[in-house]
């Protein structure tokens, strides 16, 4: 399991910032290690847009959204 905190860099300790990066880490190796992940009950899912609808498709590849999120994190953190 990978729990990715869904606050805003600056009110993170250090130690929750090193913890997050090395877990996005761990998400990236899971999406690498399958990329296709089907019959996910809708209740599981965790990502939700500025308005709060739920997005039913992610980004492709998942990779590169989760890597452009992190580095945005990092530039306004």
């Amino acid at each position: 399991m990978v729990r990715v905190n869904l606050l805003p860099p600056r009110v993170l300790a250090d130690q929750h910032l090193v913890a997050e990066y090395r877990e996005i880490f761990m998400l990236l190796g899971h999406v690498r290690k399958y990329p296709a992940v089907n019959n996910v009950p809708e209740a599981k899912w965790l990502a939700t847009d500025t308005k709060g609808q739920r997005h039913h498709q992610a980004a492709s590849p998942a990779e590169v959204q989760i890597k452009t999120a992190f580095e945005k994190l990092l530039r306004n953190g």
